[in-house]
């Protein structure tokens, strides 16, 4: 019985500390900020542009054609940040991020491009999704 009880305790144990850790991990590597980014496309049978700036905007792009947009991220923190860019929703398996992740020195911006291809198999409507842009310390 007594030592099913150090047994046991020592397990309970091993639990608490590697929990405590892997929570101390997280805090340590949780994002400093995070932007959600929306973003819209029309697949139509004849091209469009929609320059409005309050989401990202792929316009009218035809089945097997593809639509660009060039972002700039920028660092206005005193430290050095990492940004990860995330795709989201029913048009993350279209997008394609030229880069993923970004390191940035403080005052520092940079651009990326984020490409949306529209498979030939597509139905004609909307679609939607997000960027996520997470900032991490560099």
């Amino acid at each position: 019985m007594r030592l099913k009880l150090l047994i046991l305790l020592i397990v309970f144990s091993s639990l608490v500390s590697g929990m405590a850790a892997f929570l101390a991990y997280r805090a340590v590597n949780a994002p400093i900020e995070t932007k959600s980014i929306p973003m819209h496309l029309k697949v139509s049978e004849s091209p469009s542009v929609n320059i409005d700036t309050d989401a990202l905007y792929f316009g009218g792009v035809p089945p097997s054609g593809s639509s660009m947009r060039q972002i700039s991220i920028s660092n206005g923190k005193a430290i050095s940040v990492r940004a990860v860019l995330l795709a989201e929703g029913g048009l993350a398996p279209w997008m394609y991020i030229s880069e993923n992740t970004v390191l940035l020195r403080p005052n520092e911006t940079a651009m990326v491009n984020v490409t949306i291809v529209v498979p030939s198999d597509a139905k004609l409507g909307n679609y939607t999704g997000s960027l996520l842009v997470k900032l991490y310390k560099g």
